[in-house]
């Protein structure tokens, strides 16, 4: 498990689930809000956990 000082920055995060959840395999189940959608959601504004 990784620690806290060696945490992904969340833009990586987000792009890494993007790919994930892209795959033809990959069968996701709605929600209304999905931190995956570039629409809605904008990871360069997430700051992360020091704020």
């Amino acid at each position: 498990m990784r620690s806290l000082l060696n945490a992904l920055p969340v833009k990586a995060i987000v792009e890494r689930l993007r790919e994930a959840t892209g795959g033809a395999l990959h069968e996701f189940w709605l929600d209304d809000v999905s931190i995956v959608d570039g629409h809605i959601i904008d990871a360069s504004r997430i700051t992360g956990l020091d704020k």
